[in-house]
């Protein structure tokens, strides 16, 4: 994985951006800076993985401004070919992109390049807030870890949202923020004109930031964290549009396609999975039915395909979420 840095360019949002390039689930990240605490963070959103080869390294082409990335296989990837040229080119559409994330003492602080809807925006169950920790050892990787040492990662529920005063920047409240190793917050949303944008964060809050709601471009308030129950709907019909909203905004979309599609995931797809036959690595045959795939989120090791046999599965268990 590298870095590279989008100066002297013609890409819209993203000049003088730092892009991280990732090798082996081919991706390219939007590295966020956060300089409000003594101590430097960043955030990293996926922008891009439509890249059916593994990246090394990129560049600017001063001809055109454009992002060109390039590579080719060295070690383990999920890409199939074996190497590729590959140009990022900025279109002048719109898309709703974050631009800013600031982990605070009452939340998070999410700054966009369009202003939102606020219906959405002002929604809490618009976001989805996860944190846990690694363990450090001479070992190869890591488990989710919640902060208590158990396995997992823990859900946090966020209570409040708020939409600043020009539209462009939400704070999301969220009870007991503590500096962790790593969280995730999701978000599905709409920007003034409709416009949809769903998407993650990951981030590292070393140190919180005090929020002073008016010195952020907010009115005058009082962030409400009174704890708030994920709320389950009964009455509604789950809908295939409401599962696609979800797909994106916990983050399945990097391992998993809805389309058939293997290349650049380590997953497999979910395109005609429910009600299929599954073979096991343990050479058993399975019914992908309600009881398999619920089980399957819940623990991804519990039924591993033949075709995964050789991978570890990546996905955190959603156990208690």
């Amino acid at each position: 994985m590298t870095q590279t840095w989008v100066v002297d360019a013609k890409m819209g949002t993203l000049n003088d951006e730092m892009i991280h390039i990732g090798y082996n689930r081919p991706e390219l990240f939007r590295v966020l800076m956060n300089d409000r605490a003594p101590k430097p963070q960043a955030a990293v959103v996926p922008f891009t993985q439509d890249l059916d080869f593994s990246p090394l390294n990129g560049a600017v082409n001063p001809a055109d401004g454009q992002l060109y990335v390039t590579g080719f296989q060295i070690w383990g990837t999920t890409a199939k070919r074996i190497s590729g040229l590959a140009r990022i080119h900025y279109t002048g559409g719109r898309r709703v992109l974050l631009t800013g994330l600031v982990p605070m003492d009452k939340g998070v602080l999410l700054r966009f390049n369009e202003a939102l809807d606020p219906k959405s925006a002002t929604d809490p169950a618009s976001y989805s807030v996860e944190r846990w920790n690694y363990k450090r050892t001479f070992d190869y990787g890591s488990p989710h870890l919640k902060l208590d040492g158990s396995p997992g990662q823990e859900w946090m529920v966020p209570s409040s949202a708020y939409l600043s005063k020009d539209g462009k920047s939400v704070f999301v409240g969220i009870p007991d923020m503590k500096p962790v190793m790593q969280m995730r917050t999701g978000w599905g949303i709409k920007d003034s004109e409709g416009l949809e944008a769903h998407n993650n964060a990951y981030y590292t809050p070393y140190e919180l930031t005090k929020f002073e709601p008016e010195k952020e471009g907010f009115e005058p308030l009082t962030v409400d964290l009174t704890p708030r129950k994920a709320v389950v709907v009964e009455a509604a019909k789950p809908t295939v549009e409401e599962g696609f909203k979800l797909y994106q905004m916990i983050g399945c979309m990097a391992c998993h396609s809805t389309d058939g599609s293997v290349v650049g995931k380590v997953g497999p797809s979910w395109k005609g999975l429910f009600g299929s036959d599954r073979m096991l690595k343990d050479g058993n045959k399975t019914l992908a039915d309600e009881a398999y795939l619920r089980e399957s989120i819940l623990n991804p090791s519990a039924k591993v395909v033949k075709a995964l046999r050789n991978s570890t599965p990546g996905c955190p268990f959603m156990r208690g979420s």
